[in-house]
C-alpha cells in the first residue's frame, strides 16, 4: 500500500539526515539505532473484515540506555509498579506516589501510546494511521516529514514527566474490541453485497427468460 510505503521511505530519510544506519531491515520492520537512540517501526495493513484495511505504523523510540530498555522490556511488566493514577486518557504506574503536579500528555495521545521513563532510559511506543479529520499522532507526523527526527527527540527530552510507566486508553482503531466490531460490519456487508449481487442476476436471468 502507498501510505506504508511512504512510512518506509520517510523513515529512511529521516534516520539518514543523523547519521543512523539501519541494523535490520524486513518487508514490514525496520530498525536503526546508535549508542543512546533506538527506533523500531513496524507497518501492517489492518483487517477491518472483507475488504476494508487500515495503514497503520507502530514506532518504539528509545533514548538513553537502550540496552537496559531492552532487557527490561517495561511495557510487559508491572509487577513492581504498585501505585496508580488517573491522568487524562492515561494511567500511570509508579513504584510509589508522585508528589502532585500538572501532567499533560495529550499531544503524546494516538490510537495507543505507551510511555515508561525512569532515570536512565524514555521509552515510547506509539501506533497510529493517517488521519484526514483529526490531528495526526506525533510519530505520524514524523513518518510523513511533517517534523524532523531532530525536533523529534527535542519534544521527547523536553518531556517534563515523574518517572513511571504511562499506559494510553487506546483510542478508535487502538482499541481491540472495537476492532472487533468493525471486523464484523465488514464481513456482513461483504455478505450482504454479494447476496444483492446475486439476486441482482437471478433477476436479468428471468427477465430474459
Amino acid at each position: 500500500m502507498l501510505l506504508l510505503h511512504k512510512f518506509r521511505k520517510v523513515f529512511k530519510q529521516q534516520i539518514a539526515s543523523i547519521g543512523l544506519a539501519l541494523t535490520s531491515e524486513s518487508e514490514d520492520e525496520l530498525i536503526a539505532k546508535n549508542h543512546e537512540k533506538h527506533l523500531h517501526l513496524k507497518t501492517y495493513l489492518l483487517n477491518l473484515g472483507g475488504s476494508g484495511q487500515l495503514a497503520i505504523a507502530e514506532l518504539q523510540i528509545i533514548k538513553g540506555n537502550i540496552e537496559k530498555a531492552l532487557k527490561e522490556n517495561p511495557f510487559e511488566s508491572q509487577e513492581n509498579l504498585l501505585t496508580s493514577k488517573t491522568i487524562g486518557n492515561y494511567t500511570l504506574y509508579t513504584e510509589k506516589e508522585v508528589p502532585k503536579q500538572e501532567i499533560n500528555l495529550v499531544y503524546m495521545q494516538s490510537l495507543d501510546t505507551k510511555i515508561y521513563k525512569d532515570d536512565e532510559y524514555i521509552i515510547i511506543k506509539q501506533k497510529g494511521n493517517y488521519d484526514l479529520i483529526r490531528k495526526n499522532p506525533v510519530f505520524i507526523d514524523f513518518l510523513r516529514g511533517k517534523i524532523t527526527i531532530d525536533e523529534l527527540f527535542t519534544l521527547i527530552a523536553s518531556m517534563q514527566i515523574p518517572n513511571g510507566l504511562y499506559l494510553q486508553k487506546p483510542h478508535g482503531f487502538g482499541n481491540p474490541e472495537k476492532i472487533k466490531k468493525w471486523k464484523k460490519i465488514g464481513t456482513v456487508i461483504t455478505i450482504l453485497t454479494a447476496i444483492t449481487l446475486i439476486l441482482v442476476r437471478i433477476l436479468k436471468y428471468m427477465q430474459i427468460h
